[in-house]
């Protein structure tokens, strides 16, 4: 019984630090869940979002400086939490954590 005891001790310290994030991530993510509880900057990050879908991959230098104003328009908070989001690989726990808290904030654009 002890050995079950500990073997379920022992998973469940692996299981929360293999799911614990970065500080800077979850810094992030409740950003990103403020900016959709708020109505304006909802507004602004849906129009920053349509300027990314047309910008693509192409240089717009048009395009950039609208998305950097609204990115400004966010504050210096949204900044940081979207610059921590282009600072790690996407396909780590972390970069999957961002990508779906920002597809989120997508979700409730019109």
């Amino acid at each position: 019984m002890p050995r079950v005891l500990i073997a379920c001790v022992a998973f469940c310290l692996w299981t929360n630090g293999a799911l614990a994030l970065d500080p800077k991530i979850e810094a992030a993510l409740r950003e990103f869940k403020t900016g959709g509880s708020d109505p304006g900057r909802l507004k602004i990050f849906c129009a920053m979002s349509k300027a990314l879908d047309a910008v693509d991959e192409r240089e717009d230098a048009v395009a950039e400086a609208a998305i950097e104003g609204y990115l400004k328009a966010l504050g210096p908070e949204f900044q940081k939490a979207w610059n921590v989001g282009e600072d790690i690989d996407e396909n780590s726990d972390d970069g999957r954590a961002i990508t779906a808290a920002i597809d989120e904030l997508a979700g409730e654009c019109d």
